[in-house]
């Protein structure tokens, strides 16, 4: 196609502000697919996990849309904004940091074709609370090859004590050792108690009742071996959820309507699952009475005795 300089310019930028709106649409579809939590429905555990699995965006992509998708939930008029270009996706979620119902209007326009580095600057100099200590706890991972990682923390006195008390008591077994050994070392043991915890042990105490109602400790060691410590629920690709964060053993048949505690009406489901299929078994109102149940027996069970009380003690 012999095309002008010009026209060629025309084209490329019909084509842009489709592509604009196409992804503008996507971003709502993607926050009214958050807000309903359908990802739950197809299987996964979180919004995150639907993306990178059913839909194969990469990491910096999910990040960013779901960042413009959740600020989207709150001021809707923002998609308009993606649409005519005058916000991308990538900034979007960069402002929302300092982004409110009330200056939303004011800093999408002062964003407006600005660079990365300049959008920086301006949310550096807007947000107030960037300007105070920063609190322990942050952390940022970067890549640096295949192997190896940079964290970047923010820590706090306690850190430091604790860290160096580790130090003191690893002194003998490791002289010498580095921060990251010491923390590596803390992590192992961290797991391994954990194990310890689940019965996963090389020599298994005896069966006896758990909290977990009425599954055997022999059972709780053959089923979380058998699941491989993950969630075993079944998502709309054909796999398994796989998460091994806050596991916890469900019944397939609930206890409540005769399920047995042995290996083969066990299995192991993420703290989100769990909960999800509590919910498709009992219903979303039940279940809310059980958890205001639950929120009120906590919430007695940390209130102080009565003066009367202590002083008869």
């Amino acid at each position: 196609m012999n095309l002008t300089a010009q026209e060629r310019t025309t084209m490329m930028q019909q084509i842009l502000r489709r592509e604009n709106g196409a992804l503008a649409e996507f971003v709502i579809e993607l926050a009214e697919f958050d807000r309903l939590e359908q990802y739950l429905d197809m299987g996964y555990r979180s919004l995150w996990e639907f993306c990178r699995r059913e839909l194969g965006l990469s990491e910096r992509a999910i990040y960013y849309r779901i960042a413009a998708a959740r600020e989207i939930q709150k001021s809707p008029e923002l998609a308009n904004h993606i649409r005519d270009g005058r916000l991308c996706v990538t900034t979007l979620a960069m402002l929302t940091r300092i982004l409110t119902k009330e200056n939303a209007a004011a800093v999408v326009a002062e964003a407006a074709g600005k660079s990365k580095r300049e959008v920086e600057r301006m949310i550096a100099r807007l947000d107030r609370k960037g300007s105070a200590e920063p609190s322990p706890g942050k952390v940022r991972t970067e890549v640096l090859g295949e192997n190896v990682f940079a964290k970047y923390m923010t820590v706090d006195t306690e850190f430091e004590e604790l860290l160096g008390a580790a130090r003191d008591a690893l002194s003998h077994s490791k002289p010498g050792a580095s921060e990251v050994d010491i923390l590596k070392e803390g992590l192992r043991r961290i797991i391994k108690d954990a194990a310890k915890r689940k019965g996963v042990v090389d020599k298994p105490r005896k069966d006896r009742q758990t909290t977990d109602g009425n599954i055997p400790r022999s059972v709780r060691r053959e089923v979380w071996k058998r699941d491989e410590g993950k969630c075993q629920w079944r998502t709309a690709d054909g796999k398994i959820c796989g998460a091994t964060y806050q596991i916890e053993f469900h019944h397939r048949q609930d206890q409540s309507k005769g399920g047995l505690g042995s290996s083969e009406n066990i299995m192991l489901l993420c703290k989100v699952h769990n909960d999800f299929a509590a919910r498709l078994s009992y219903g979303e109102d039940a279940m809310k009475a059980i958890r205001q149940a639950g929120r009120s027996r906590a919430r007695k069970d940390t209130q102080p005795e009565p003066a009367a009380q202590l002083d008869a003690s």
